[in-house]
């Protein structure tokens, strides 16, 4: 058995200590985005030959948590806007317009944005003594609908979703 070496894809990307927040990891249009509380996000094209990790394009905000929906990234959780949900242009994860987010709700009720999951095609917003459903193909036609007022999420790592149905842990 070999033991082959580790190349470091990060060297050039200046990241500041995290603290006690997580890296969180998803993949749009065949490149890993990298996301955290602390740091801008940051993209990789997943081989040497696409060169190092950088600083992903378009001035996205910075945000603890990231995935793809409909044909958009999206990432939620900043630390400034605690109830902001952010969507880069359709397509394209270099490209983060001013205008591309929704509030959940409008105005900030006093409660956070905890985590997402999917059911049947739809976004699934956990905030911690909520819920909300996203329905709709496209940011044109999104409709944010609340489907629970009384339980939300406990933790950012305390969801998953699996076969239509999205399982979450609440502190009730």
């Amino acid at each position: 058995t070999s033991l082959t070496a580790w190349t470091n894809i990060g060297s050039g990307l200046t990241r500041s200590a995290p603290g006690n927040n997580r890296v969180y990891f998803f993949q749009f249009n065949n490149v890993l985005i990298g996301t955290d509380i602390t740091n801008a996000p940051f993209s990789w094209g997943g081989t040497l030959s696409a060169g190092n990790a950088a600083l992903l394009g378009g001035s996205p905000p910075t945000a603890e948590l990231g995935f793809e929906w409909n044909g958009y990234a999206h990432l939620i959780r900043n630390a400034t806007n605690r109830n902001r949900w952010y969507y880069s242009a359709l397509g394209d994860q270099t490209s983060w317009p001013a205008a591309n987010f929704i509030d959940v709700p409008s105005p900030f009720d006093g409660d956070p944005i905890m985590g997402y999951g999917f059911v049947y095609g739809n976004l699934i917003i956990y905030k911690r003594r909520s819920v909300y459903v996203v329905t709709g193909k496209t940011a044109a036609d999104w409709k944010v609908d609340k489907i629970n007022a009384a339980y939300g999420l406990c933790s950012v790592q305390a969801t998953c979703s699996v076969e239509n149905t999205s399982w979450y842990v609440t502190e009730q």
